[in-house]
């Protein structure tokens, strides 16, 4: 929000994989502090391409974890 974070705004990274450290390319999900998952809509969605509304880890709650400090950030290899 424009003044702060509100409870659809805050969220726990989890790995999909199941336990452990979150290292490159790995598949994550995120979970806003209401329970809810941050779900990408297509490209031709008319609304926003980022929701808070997803209840269970789908196709459109998953997202690639990329570190940066692994490549060169002027010429990104994703």
């Amino acid at each position: 929000g424009k003044n702060g974070l509100g409870p659809t705004e805050r969220f726990t990274i989890i790995r999909t994989a199941g336990p452990g450290t979150i290292a490159h390319d790995d598949e994550v999900a995120f979970q806003s502090v209401q329970g809810t998952y941050l779900t990408a809509m297509t490209s031709g969605y008319s609304g926003s391409p980022l929701m808070n509304y997803g209840t269970y880890i789908g196709t459109w709650q998953r997202f690639r974890f990329r570190d940066v400090s692994q490549h060169d950030r002027a010429r990104p290899t994703w």
